[in-house]
């Protein structure tokens, strides 16, 4: 990517911030606050196009409650009166929408790499229903989109491009076919132990695992994960592992304030994966997806009773068989708006 990728996207994000905080006409409350979420991932930002190469994502998470089946909209309700949640925890729906693109290491050129990802995009719409406390944290994954043209990624990539003065994808014509996709997830995270530091800063311990079944991918995980900052009691269960979600707003409903910085890896079984072995344009070599993968995530979040803002850094081992690099590198910039 261009060197001066990463400036022009936090510039991006600024102006978006800006935008949601003139729009946010509501006055926030520390007692309960709903919120919208705006977030951008690029490898570009740590260096150079590799796989997973960008994700633009708007998410909007409502305000808790003791109970979906009453306080939700209708079709919400109905799912919650089919899951095993307490009206003794903390409860939340949450909507996303984003776009995902996938890229070869080399996009400037006509001829296809051996040893490289296939072209592909993902659009999609998730769906959670979060239950939670101090202590826990339950979450129900119903995901739905597209991959191929229809994902529109082939001319959100040029386009960005264009505009940065980068190099031109000009792979696309071999990108993953166009498809329907669907995945249904659950996630656990378990306090394992938290501990005052001193009189401002406490530290924290989980596990948490996860596991996905659908078209688009299908995996077991297992991970751990470490914070360390302010009134970590109030948000437990805000990191995980996926792409666009690796801080959670919604967990800061009830807390007026916050921050920490936390580190977590993940280590999981992939069964199959839509976006590597999908149907696809004829082409020369074939992708083999690697089944064991891992990942690590770094970061920093910080809020206050209007807004907030994280940033982190995951690291990927490879996702396929025939890759040469060992590992590959994501920047994320998330920025919300409580309201």
């Amino acid at each position: 990517m261009h060197k001066f990728v990463f400036a022009r996207h936090l510039l991006s994000v600024i102006i978006l911030a800006n935008l949601f905080l003139s729009f946010a006409t509501f006055k926030s409350s520390a007692e309960n606050t709903s919120s919208i979420s705006f977030v951008i991932e690029n490898d570009g930002m740590l260096g150079k196009d590799q796989g997973y190469t960008s994700g633009l994502f708007l998410g909007y998470s409502a305000a808790s409650s003791y109970s979906l089946e009453k306080f939700a909209p209708v079709g919400i309700k109905q799912l919650a009166k089919i899951l095993p949640l307490d009206e003794k925890n903390k409860q939340l729906w949450q909507i996303l929408a984003g776009q995902k693109i996938w890229t070869p290491v080399e996009i400037n050129t006509l001829n296809e790499q051996s040893d490289s990802r296939p072209y592909a995009g993902l659009l999609f719409v998730d769906l959670h229903l979060i239950e939670y406390s101090s202590e826990f944290s339950n979450k129900y994954t119903f995901m739905t989109g597209t991959v191929g043209a229809h994902s529109y990624a082939q001319k959100a990539q040029k386009l960005l491009h264009e505009v940065i003065g980068s190099k031109e994808p000009l792979g696309w014509d071999r990108q993953i076919n166009n498809q329907w996709v669907y995945s249904l997830g659950y996630e656990k995270q378990q306090l394992l132990r938290r501990k005052k530091v001193n009189s401002v800063y406490d530290y924290d311990l989980s596990w948490t695992a996860r596991v996905n079944v659908g078209n688009e991918k299908s995996e077991v995980a297992l991970g751990g994960i470490y914070r360390w900052g302010v009134n970590l009691g109030d948000n437990f269960g805000s990191v995980g592992f996926t792409p666009g979600s690796y801080v959670n707003s919604g967990y800061f409903s009830t807390s007026g304030s916050g921050s920490f910085i936390f580190f977590g890896a993940e280590g999981r079984y992939r069964f199959n994966d839509i976006t590597i072995e999908g149907r696809r344009p004829a082409h020369q070599y074939e992708i083999n997806i690697k089944n064991w993968q891992a990942s690590s995530v770094v970061g920093i979040t910080y809020y206050q009773k209007n807004y907030g803002l994280s940033f982190n850094v995951a690291i990927n081992l490879p996702e396929y068989e025939e890759a040469k690099e060992n590992f590959s590198t994501t920047g994320t910039v998330d920025i919300f708006v409580r309201i």
